[in-house]
């Protein structure tokens, strides 16, 4: 008869010795030779969920990410994943913003590229859209829908987001359907230039085009991730 939980294992003499119990979620880790396992913390990955937000029934057309534990310089590099997003209109672009010394950059800095591949039943296309120093946003996906079934998703990483000497590296890919047998894929990157610390990333809905009206981000998803390297 032994303890519930208690594992037998050898002491450095070679005596027999009980390990544990542990408690609830640890793991049973080597000390190295000379010493007997323990009852550990499991190891955490560099890469870690810092946030989730889910949206439904929305009455914005942005989504603004400034969870203050993703930008508090912990991590290298950021994602943020956006899934089963909805708006109230139909034919929206997605376009997006980083914020800067406590508000959203608007000004002609952004510098972009953006591939689009577009299908229409068996047409496939591709088509580029190149902005260098003409833009105020990134524009990440063009013509979402809101019919039945239709959504979008969006992942974006941004690279040394509390770097104050480098400029801020982003890339994203994107999804999207209509109801008119088109769908499209976006794959983009581009930079802004300004060496601050990131304070939030912005996704904005406009119908139409970039200077449309709002449309209300309905549903979606968010989750935040962080790289670190240590």
């Amino acid at each position: 008869h032994g303890t519930d939980g208690q594992i037998i294992t050898y002491d450095a003499s070679g005596a027999p010795v009980a390990v544990g119990p542990g408690s609830d979620g640890q793991v049973l880790t080597s000390t190295g030779p000379g010493s007997p396992p323990a009852f550990e913390a499991a190891a955490g990955g560099n890469c870690e969920l810092v946030g989730r937000t889910v949206i439904s029934s929305g009455s914005s057309n942005t989504i603004d990410v400034e969870d203050t534990a993703l930008f508090d310089g912990t991590y290298d590099r950021i994602l943020i994943s956006i899934t089963g997003a909805r708006q109230a209109d139909d034919d929206v672009d997605i376009l997006g913003r980083l914020k800067y010394g406590g508000s959203y950059v608007t000004g002609l800095h952004y510098e972009t590229q953006t591939r689009l591949y577009t299908s229409n039943n068996d047409s496939l296309q591709g088509q580029s859209y190149v902005n260098q120093n003409t833009n105020a946003f990134f524009r990440m996906l063009p013509e979402c829908g809101n019919a039945a079934g239709e959504s979008w998703a969006i992942h974006f990483s941004v690279y040394n987001p509390s770097s104050t000497t480098v400029w801020k590296n982003c890339e994203w890919h994107g999804r999207y359907a209509q109801k008119d047998a088109l769908s499209g894929i976006t794959y983009g990157g581009g930079y802004y230039r300004e060496t601050g610390a990131l304070q939030g990333v912005r996704f904005q809905a406009n119908v139409g085009s970039s200077s449309g009206s709002a449309s209300n981000i309905t549903d979606a998803v968010i989750n935040k991730y962080g790289w670190k390297t240590s």
